[in-house]
This record gives C-alpha cells, sequence and structure tokens, in this order.
C-alpha cells in the first residue's frame, strides 16, 4: 500500500510540472514525505558515474563561491538540490513498470490541461482574439509558466505521446496521431515562442528518424545533438546574427551574445563567480541598452554558465546529459531520453533555463527518471 501511495504521489507531482511553482513544490513535498515510507536504500548506486559527477559538482559550486564569488550566495543551490533529491528518489525507491509510464502520461495530462485551460480564457480575456491568437500566451494566461518554458514541457509532451501513439496495436492511430500533432502546433502558436517551434520540427525529425538504419539515426542524432554548440560559434557572424534576430524578433540577445564572448574570453576556466553573472554583464552593457535597462540575465544558459563558474561548470552539467544521451544512442527505445536532451540543448541557446523553477525542475526530474528508471526499454520491476 505504501509504495503505491509514493507511485501515486510521483504522478501527482508530474502533473503539477506545467503549473504555478507553489503547485509543484507543495506536491514534490507530498511526493519526498510519502518516499520515506518507501526507502529501499541501495549502496550500489552511490558508486556510479552520476553521484561521482553531482558530488564533484556540488563541490566545485561551493570552491567556486569561496574563492571566485568570495560572498555568500546560495542562487545555485535550488538547482543542486533537486539534483540531489531525485538522484535519491530514483536510486532508492522502488515503483512498478507501469507506474513509469503513468508518470509519463500524468506529465503529459498536466502539460495539456495548462495549455488549454489557458487557451480557453483567451478567448474571453482579449478582444479580437483570432486576431491576435499568435504569441498572446504572456497577456492571457491564467496559470503562470512563461512560453518558453511552456513549449519545452509541450515539445516533451508530444514526444512521449508519439512514442506511446507507436507502442502495441492502437485502433485509429493515425487519427490520434493527427488529433496530437494538430493541439500542438495551435498551442505552439498560441504560445508564440518560435524555440518551441523549431523544437516541435527537430523533434518529428528524430520521431522519422526512429524508421531509419541504425547507422543513419546514430549519425543524424549525433548532428541534431552538436548544432547548439555549432551554431554558437556561426552566432559571431554578422550574417548570423542577422538571421537569429529575425528569427527572435529582437536584439537583445545578439547584443548580450557579444558582450558575454568577450567576457568569457578573459576569465574561461573558472568564470566571474557563481552569484555574479548578471553584475558582470551590467558592468560591461551600453546603459543605454534594453538589457541593461531591465537588468536582463544571460538569456542562454551556456553564457550563463560560463560566466558563473567557467568552462569547468558548463562540462560537469552537460556531463549529466551526456550519460543519460549515451544509453539513448545504443538504445532503439530511448526516444524519450534523446528527445529531452535535444530540447534542453536547443533552449538553452536562447535562455538561461537553470535561473528558473520551471527549468531546474524540468532538467532534474527527467534527467534521473529517464536514466534509472530506463522508461520505455525493460520490463523488470525496478528497485
Amino acid at each position: 500500500m505504501k509504495e503505491k501511495v509514493y507511485q501515486y504521489s510521483l504522478c501527482l507531482f508530474a502533473f503539477s510540472m506545467a503549473f504555478e511553482p507553489d503547485w509543484s513544490s507543495k506536491t514534490l513535498i507530498l511526493t519526498s514525505f510519502f518516499a520515506l515510507f518507501n526507502i529501499k536504500f541501495n549502496r550500489e548506486v552511490f558508486k556510479k558515474l552520476p553521484f561521482a559527477i553531482l558530488c564533484i559538482l556540488a563541490l566545485y559550486v561551493v570552491l567556486n563561491i569561496v574563492f571566485i564569488t568570495r560572498e555568500a550566495d546560495f542562487s545555485f543551490f535550488p538547482f543542486l538540490g533537486l539534483l540531489f533529491l531525485f538522484f535519491l528518489l530514483f536510486t532508492n525507491t522502488s515503483i512498478e513498470i507501469k507506474s513509469k509510464e503513468w508518470i509519463l502520461f500524468s506529465f503529459v495530462a498536466g502539460v495539456f490541461v495548462v495549455g488549454l485551460f489557458n487557451l480557453f480564457f483567451s478567448f474571453f480575456r482579449s478582444s479580437g482574439a483570432m486576431i491576435t491568437f499568435f504569441n498572446s500566451w504572456e497577456t492571457t494566461a491564467i496559470i503562470d509558466i512563461q512560453k518558453i518554458y511552456y513549449a519545452m514541457y509541450l515539445n516533451m509532451a508530444y514526444a512521449i505521446c508519439l512514442v506511446g501513439l507507436q507502442k502495441g496495436r492502437i485502433k485509429y492511430r493515425l487519427v490520434y496521431i493527427t488529433i496530437l500533432t494538430a493541439l500542438t502546433v495551435v498551442l505552439l502558436i498560441y504560445s508564440g515562442a518560435m524555440s518551441g517551434i523549431i523544437l516541435f520540427v527537430v523533434i518529428n525529425a528524430l520521431m522519422l528518424l526512429q524508421l531509419a538504419k541504425k547507422w543513419v539515426r546514430f549519425f543524424f542524432v549525433i548532428s541534431f545533438i552538436t548544432f547548439p554548440m555549432v551554431f554558437l560559434l556561426l552566432l559571431s557572424k554578422q550574417m548570423t546574427q542577422d538571421f537569429f534576430s529575425q528569427i527572435d524578433g529582437e536584439n537583445s540577445r545578439i547584443r548580450n551574445y557579444n558582450v558575454n564572448m568577450e567576457l568569457i574570453l578573459a576569465a574561461p576556466i573558472f568564470g566571474y563567480g557563481l552569484g555574479k553573472e548578471r553584475q558582470t554583464m551590467q558592468a560591461n552593457r551600453n546603459e543605454k541598452s534594453w538589457e541593461y535597462k531591465n537588468n536582463y540575465h544571460a538569456h542562454n544558459q551556456y553564457f550563463e554558465s560560463l560566466l558563473g563558474g567557467g568552462v569547468i561548470l558548463l562540462l560537469l552539467i552537460l556531463s549529466l546529459l551526456a550519460l543519460l544521451l549515451r544509453k539513448a544512442l545504443f538504445n532503439t527505445a530511448s526516444v524519450y531520453a534523446t528527445s529531452f536532451v535535444v530540447i534542453l540543448l536547443y533552449s538553452f541557446l536562447i535562455e538561461s533555463i537553470l535561473r528558473r523553477h520551471h527549468g531546474i525542475l524540468f532538467f532534474s526530474f527527467f534527467l534521473f527518471l529517464l536514466y534509472f528508471y530506463d522508461v520505455g526499454t525493460s520490463n523488470k520491476r525496478i528497485k
């Protein structure tokens, strides 16, 4: 019975992830409480590479704050704490194979409930709703989640549904896929997140690659994964900057890019200290610029990490994703994991994902859920 209650609490938490931070935080407390009655201590997981990387990351964060930042700053600690929490939850509690799928589809249900709820009320809160439909999320939404983060969640939910619809014999499968695709497109247009629309195309390409030969799939997945890094380098070219500005609709992120590149090259290894990212950027921005007046963060997780903790911090964060990707590349059933990694790597280009509640929840929860529960690839009971 206690195991069932814990599994239900995990489903409730997964459902609430796309809701306001207060909701998901309270359900996470509930899940953690029920986990206490379901702990089955597993010493072996503390000898594995993910735990070693977490410990190195925690040690580096502390040393960086003490010797580089040189003042008390705990802004990185929520992310660090959630990483350890989900690591412990998913390695020292037991769960049935069916419940793993229920956790994923609870997340899907929550994402679409939030989207449809906001969409429904948008027609009552705006005049000429059909005319202003595109990019009206932040002016009409009832449930508070920033559009870039919602687009991330929506693409993950879409990938989960597509994989689920490909399993077994499902009557009217094509009809369900058509409805799912149409609904996702409508919500992406309503959100106005161009990054989400691009991710939607990439996710569909990943799904189609499942039909290709293994070496073809491997080649294109690696290409998708490495493209964000290549794009960061290409952004140094004026032609690429102009193209990006047209897609993004503003020049703020490009100005951030140019300022941040100079700062990063001046302190590439250890950065300027965790917690001093925004202070460092502000000191080097044009005082007349929009991002200076609004005291904006880097709007790029790669730069945010490099400014705060240098190459060491960025590599430690990416190494966690690399561990999951390594499993996914050698397992044809791990489309979930590949989609998750791709969504993050692309979203890192235009937002400091690990600075917001929805970002750190998404990263830490799915990282260890997919790594240790190996969803969709096993019929064994996980312990």
